[in-house]
């Protein structure tokens, strides 16, 4: 909630960006957060939230439906 405040106050503070986490992340990951969403690319759920790479587990289908697939 923190985050898309700042995202909608125009306060962005971008964390988890740098050269390191992708590093980080490449040998594991640890989401804090599960979102679905739609596959519609105008939906950038890690900008929404003002989080990073590896912050959000961010699963994308069409319709915005939980079928099987993307539950497993």
């Amino acid at each position: 909630m923190d985050g898309n405040q700042r995202f909608s106050e125009h306060h962005q503070s971008f964390p988890h960006q740098a050269k390191s986490r992708l590093k980080e992340v490449s040998q594991s990951q640890h989401p804090f957060a599960t979102v679905l969403t739609c596959a519609d690319s105008r939906v950038p759920v890690e900008l929404l939230f003002d989080q990073g790479v590896g912050d959000i587990f961010d699963v994308r289908v069409a319709g915005n439906i939980v079928t099987p697939l993307p539950l497993g």
